[in-house]
Order: C-alpha cells, then structure tokens, then sequence
C-alpha cells in the first residue's frame, strides 16, 4: 500500500489525519490520528489548525497520532489548462465590495482591509489525485491535506510563512503584492504601500519580543504560477513570553485582515457574505519538546465535501485600488487550486 492508498483509506474509514510537505521539500509526513476524538487545541504539541479569528482551533496531537515520513516520487504532469472566466454577476458582487472597502479607505475608517470571496467548483478526481498534484505542482509552497469528520477536509497550497521558531531564534514574512508571473513587469505604487504597510505592523509586533531583528528589503517572490511581493524578517526572542505568544500576536497579520485589525475584522464580518472558517487562519506544527513550531498561513487553499469544492481568494484593499482589477487578481489566485482539480 502506498501512502496516498493509505490517504484514501483514511477518508474511506473518517479517519482524522494531515498530511503535509514543507516548502521546497519532496518529503511528505503522514500524521495519523488514533482515535477519532476531534482535539481542541489547548496548547498540545501536534498539528494546529486553528481559523481566521482564532474562534476554532484544533490540532491533531503528537499522543494521539502515528507521523510517518515518507519521499515521494515524481510524476509527469498535464499541461494547464486555463478555465472559462467566471460570470459578470459574479465580478459583480465582488467588485461592489471592494468599492465598499475603497470608500471606508477614503473616508479615513481603515488604511487596509483584505476582503475575500468563495468560487465553488467539483473534483474531476478524487482528492487523493488532486493532493498528488499539488504537492507535485506547488514546490516551493507549503502543501497539506486535513482531515476530521466533525471538520471537513482541506487542502492548500500556501506560498506564506507565518512564523517559524527554532529556539531561541524566529523567522517570518510579510507578503503582499500579486501578480500572474507572465503578466509581471514591475510593481506599481499601490502594491509597494500594501508591503510596506505590511511589513510596518509585523517589525513593530515581533519588536516586542526581540532586541534585535534583521529585516530584508522588499523583493519579488514566485509562487507557482505567481510572484509576490516579500520581505524576510527574523530575530532573536528575548522576551519571557512563550514563542505562541509570539504566533497569537501576529494572527492575523494585515496580509490576511487588514488595518487598523479591529476596524478591518468588523469590515470583514459586515460585508463579506460567508464564514471564512479556517480559510486566512494558521496551521502546522508545534513542538515545544524540540523547541521548535513552523506555522503558515491557510492561503490558495479550499475545503471539500465528496466531490464539492470550495475554493477560496481574497486580496487586499487600499485608496488605490481598482475594483476590476482586483477582481481579476482574485482570478489569477485561483488558478492554484483549479489546475488541480
């Protein structure tokens, strides 16, 4: 039996499991739970899988679970295909929200806010065979499929690093800024005060946890078919607080939410039309024993029911926004998940 027989055996039986590969790694961990209990997190080593407000979080724990490593070989893929663009109805709604979110920017309520919508879509295969492929497709992301039966299941391939903490010494990102890799030809102003607006609130946040900190200047990241904007932060942890706490007070960062925080999350609440779940939340995995978590953002991912698909994509809001434009971002970010499926 392989381990992605193993996967669908897991599925087949509503098994609770993850299995996840780290970026630029050909190495895929299988952690499978024991028991069917769903685990809410309270602090356990494991995997955390926590949402976009922090209201769930769940982990699949290191006591109640196998993790086993196992190198996977490569396959040829087929060529993309890109898909029929989506309705007018649909660009629509979304772009009337971003004029909603363009306006509270004008009338001084928020410098940034970070509004989403959901594309559903079907399996042409199994989710065993589209996790085959994205890990396949995705190498520089962060790749994983969760399971639970009280959960649902998702999938993601995530180009974001939240924080990753070995020690006493911790690594993050701020990333803003997208664009089609074969469209890119320079960054305008608008994406260069999103990073940067970015980047502020994540120096002056892990600030208070370091005396030190080495930051990158801004430089242009790919991410499968896509480039972003990325600047490298890392540092030294000397404050007595727990690395976690660290990882709770950068959740949500502006890259998924927006700023002020509480002005963009009640923006967010009001005016996008579903629950974004753990869609925009973190995941990975924490391991006080070893002195180490590695946590990332849920970012191009989707959840699934049998053969229903939700897709997720979002992107974020300033004065100079342009509503079409950003609707088509949101386009260009599906890609990842579609070119599965």
């Amino acid at each position: 039996m392989t381990l992605f027989d193993q996967l669908r055996t897991c599925l087949v039986q509503k098994k609770p499991f993850v299995a996840y590969v780290l970026p630029n790694s050909d190495v895929l961990t299988l952690g499978e739970q024991k028991s069917s209990k769903l685990h809410h997190f309270k602090g356990q080593d494991g995997f955390v899988f926590t949402s976009f407000l922090g209201t769930e979080s769940v982990v699949i724990p290191f006591e109640d679970a196998v993790f086993n490593e196992l190198r996977y070989s490569k396959k040829h893929l087929q060529p993309i295909v890109n898909p029929k663009q989506k309705s007018d109805s649909e660009a629509g709604v979304f772009q009337r929200l971003v004029e909603r979110a363009v306006h509270e920017i004008h009338s001084g309520n928020l410098e940034k806010v970070v509004v989403s919508r959901v594309i559903k879509s079907v399996f042409n295969e199994d989710c065993i065979t589209a996790f085959e492929n994205l890990i396949q497709r995705y190498h520089t992301a962060f790749r994983y499929l969760f399971y639970h039966p009280e959960v649902g299941g998702w999938m993601g391939a995530t180009p974001e690093q939240l924080v990753q903490i070995k020690g006493k010494t911790f690594e993050t990102v701020a990333l803003a800024g997208t664009y089609k890799g074969s469209l890119f030809k320079e960054w305008t102003s608008k994406e260069m005060h999103e990073q940067k607006m970015v980047t502020d609130y994540i120096v002056q946040t892990v600030a208070e946890f370091s005396s030190e900190l080495d930051v990158s200047l801004p430089y242009t990241s790919e991410a499968g078919d896509l480039v972003h904007l990325k600047t490298n932060i890392s540092g030294t942890l000397t404050s007595e607080k727990s690395g976690f706490d660290l990882v709770q007070s950068l959740h949500p960062t502006p890259a998924v939410c927006g700023l002020p925080k509480d002005r963009a999350v009640e923006f967010i609440m009001k005016n996008e039309s579903y629950d974004r779940s753990f869609y925009t939340g973190f995941l990975g995995i924490k391991n006080e024993k070893r002195d180490e978590m590695n946590f990332f953002v849920n970012l191009r991912c989707l959840s699934f029911e049998g053969q229903n698909v939700n897709i997720y994509v979002g992107c974020g809001i300033t004065g100079e926004s342009n509503p079409e434009a950003e609707f088509y971002e949101t386009e260009h970010k599906s890609q990842t998940m579609i070119q599965i499926l």
